[in-house]
């Protein structure tokens, strides 16, 4: 069996939240509850209905600072032309926001986001149980369920499309260890760590390839210098897939989406309507290039963000608690 016909078989589901690639809705014999959607710390780092970063800085809760971004980088470009080529703010200060991703033994992959705690408490209409001595408040939006724990410095959200307090969200709430500025999430048997760091300025590239006369557009993610795991992407059914002689992890629907890593660099590729064969064969053509020279090779209309952008750095916390914050996620 192929990987197409496996997820045939699985009847996974990818919701692709992207402003170029929006997916038409799925057969419905390949519908089912576990979906894989594509979410990042807007949705971890989400508690009461509103992600973090979209509230103003309130008087005495927040103030400014620029956050440089890497011009000098080398990326991962299409060999043909590019279409559009951006620098995404990060809208944290390196160090202030981290994220991870973990895979469950039943194939699913879990995120989970740790920030500043600008909730106080947990909001009262929350759905909350208490996990090994930790209290959790379950929040969904776009299908996406959060499940967040707070202390005076720090927020974790768990993020997930498993079914309500089910078995392996359970057993991963229970792995999560929050004190101060520091989260630790020891897996159980079975899960596997994807990788975790800081929240970082990601570059964008759109561009088209044709491949065996079959033309499509292609959405290009990628981060320099930090692990897969740390990239936002998708949460829900993901399988693993050689990307070369790179290790990667693949989802499936109308669109599909290749996450893998390369020389240093955090890259996730998606299109729709595209096959396995296609988009394997798109990510392996990939070339290297300074990122200054790849905004400069792209039309002027399609240049992409400034060198800086602003991030809310909230400083309103007791003396006591970290500047920064950590995030670990190890092995059993």
């Amino acid at each position: 069996m192929n990987l197409d016909q496996r997820f045939v078989a699985a009847g996974d589901v990818l919701d692709l939240a992207t402003a170029h690639a929006t997916p038409s809705a799925p057969p419905a014999e390949h519908r089912r509850a576990r979906r894989l959607v594509v979410a990042g710390a807007a949705a971890v780092l989400a508690a009461g209905g509103a992600a973090w970063w979209a509230r103003p800085p309130a008087p005495g809760h927040g103030s400014m600072t620029s956050v440089p971004q890497p011009s000098a980088a080398q990326i991962w470009v299409p060999p043909s032309s590019i279409d559009r080529i951006e620098v995404d703010p990060s809208f944290f200060e390196s160090g202030t926001r981290q994220y991870g991703q973990m895979r469950s033994p039943s194939g699913q992959v879990f995120g989970v986001g740790v920030g500043e705690n600008l909730l106080g408490t947990l909001p009262s209409d929350r759905d909350r149980r208490t996990v090994d001595g930790t209290t959790f408040g379950r929040f969904e939006e776009m299908s996406v369920a959060v499940y967040t724990a707070v202390n005076e410095c720090t927020a974790v959200g768990v993020q997930t499309v498993e079914p309500a307090w089910s078995d392996e969200v359970m057993a991963v709430l229970a792995a999560v260890h929050l004190e101060a500025g520091t989260v630790s999430v020891r897996l159980p048997a079975g899960w596997t760590s994807l990788g975790s760091g800081p929240v970082v300025p990601v570059i964008r590239i759109q561009f088209d390839a044709t491949i065996d006369g079959h033309p499509a557009t292609y959405q290009l993610k990628e981060a320099v210098g930090q692990p897969l795991g740390s990239l936002e992407g998708p949460v829900g059914g993901l399988i693993p897939v050689d990307v070369g002689d790179s290790p990667g992890w693949l989802g499936n629907g109308e669109a599909r989406v290749l996450r893998w890593e390369r020389d240093g660099v955090a890259l996730q590729l998606a299109a729709t309507n595209v096959t396995t064969d296609e988009i394997l064969r798109v990510a392996t053509s990939l070339v290297q290039m300074p990122l200054d020279r790849a905004r400069s090779s792209a039309p002027p209309a399609a240049a992409g963000s400034t060198a800086t952008t602003t991030a809310l750095i909230p400083v309103s916390q007791p003396a006591s608690c970290p500047t920064n914050r950590t995030l670990t996620i190890t092995n059993p």
